[in-house]
Parts: C-alpha cells; structure tokens; sequence
C-alpha cells in the first residue's frame, strides 16, 4: 500500500498516493472537485476516456476499511483536467500546476500551509518509517534496571 498524503484545495481534500518520481492522485478526489453534483457511484463514468495506462487501482486506507480505488498517473491527471468542462478546472488547475506540482518535483513534497516555514512541511512518515525510528532509538537508549526486566 502506498503512503498517503492529504492535500486541501478549497476545503475538499486531495489524496495522494504518488512519489515525487510517479505522481498518482486518488481519481475520486479529482472528480469530486471538479464535479461536485456528480454522484459518486457514477465516477467511472467521467473517467472512462483516461487511457488504461494512464490510471490505475491501489489499495487505500478509508474509514470504512482498506478499498482499491481508482488512480490517476501524471499524465491522466493532467488529461483529465485539461478536457474537463468543469468552471472549476481552471482554479484546480492553477493550483495543481502553480503550487502543488512544482513543489513536489523541486523539493519531493507538497507544503501544506506556504506560510510555515520549510521544516514544517507535509512529510508524513509511514508505519514501517516510525516503527524503525522507534527501534533505532531503544537500540541507543540504556535503560534503567528496572525498565530491562518489563516485558
């Protein structure tokens, strides 16, 4: 499962799943924004001319469990948006291709908030990322007598 990131643009949140070197964005995020009346059982529809190899499905954490959700790669994204006839594609589009997209090649991350500074960023750390932190630092750390012997 990928790591994912959430991005807002508007109050609606973006997700993210991507690297910096395979972008890949959660494709019912995308359609939600630029479609808002749509209804969501009916997403397939507005993605059905994205070419195959432009999209895919990966396993994704949601509150009701883990569910494989329709993707889209760079260029799917970018065909997408760039064919929708959506009002609300050009400030999508400003944001994706003036903020998010050039932040994420120049720096490997999208700043949440531009006006943090740049050690406040969006870096969210996996699972597997803490867990080896965490065991790094027990390797480092003596422990007091009495904390050895708890199991």
């Amino acid at each position: 499962m990928s790591n994912l990131l959430v991005f807002e643009f508007e109050g609606r949140e973006v997700r993210f799943v991507g690297t910096a070197e395979k972008l890949e964005w959660i494709a019912a995020d995308i359609v939600a924004i630029l479609y808002p009346q749509a209804d969501p059982r009916n997403y397939s529809n507005y993605l059905g001319k994205v070419p195959a190899h432009w999209k895919d499905h990966k396993p994704i954490m949601t509150p009701g469990g883990t569910q494989k959700m329709a993707t889209l790669y760079e260029p799917g994204l970018y065909y997408f948006i760039s064919r929708s006839d959506s009002p609300l594609a050009v400030p999508f589009q400003q944001w994706l291709y003036e903020e998010v997209l050039p932040s994420i090649r120049k720096h490997g991350f999208y700043q949440l908030h531009p006006s943090s500074s740049p050690t406040q960023a969006a870096i969210v750390p996996s699972l597997n990322e803490l867990v080896d932190i965490a065991q790094r630092l027990l390797a480092t750390t003596k422990l007091s007598p009495e904390l050895q012997t708890i199991k």
